[in-house]
């Protein structure tokens, strides 16, 4: 498998991922973003330039970072008395101040990597 394929099937994943966890499902979350960010440090490990090594490198620690905060989100669970309120916590809230700063920078970059790689030309 090439670096492109990898790198589909951890997107894949982490959009799986999201879904799931915006469902409440966070097992099944967290399954989702542990298998994406081994797809993503597959296509690390195959690329072959320094911008798609970053570029791989930030999705896996993205998804490692969501896997960690869904998982830290799912233990907390029992402090919430009320179901929905627990569910609307952001995923952020459940990390320290240095991994919510490298998820929102790693989430900001891989969006305007994505809008530049599928911008129609003007």
């Amino acid at each position: 498998m090439d670096v492109v394929d990898q790198y589909v099937k951890g997107n894949d994943a982490y959009t799986a991922a999201e879904e799931t966890r915006e469902n409440g499902d966070l097992e099944v979350a967290i399954d989702h973003y542990e298998r994406a960010a081994d797809h993503f440090d597959t296509a690390y490990e195959l690329a072959e330039n320094g911008q798609a090594r970053t570029f791989c490198y930030e999705a896996r620690e993205l998804a490692r970072l969501r896997a960690e905060a869904t998982r830290n989100k799912r233990d907390a669970r029992s402090d919430f008395e009320d179901p929905n309120r627990f569910l609307a916590v952001p995923l952020e809230e459940f990390v320290d101040d240095d991994d919510r700063e490298l998820m929102n920078e790693y989430e900001i970059r891989s969006t305007a990597a994505l809008e530049r790689r599928t911008r129609l030309p003007s």
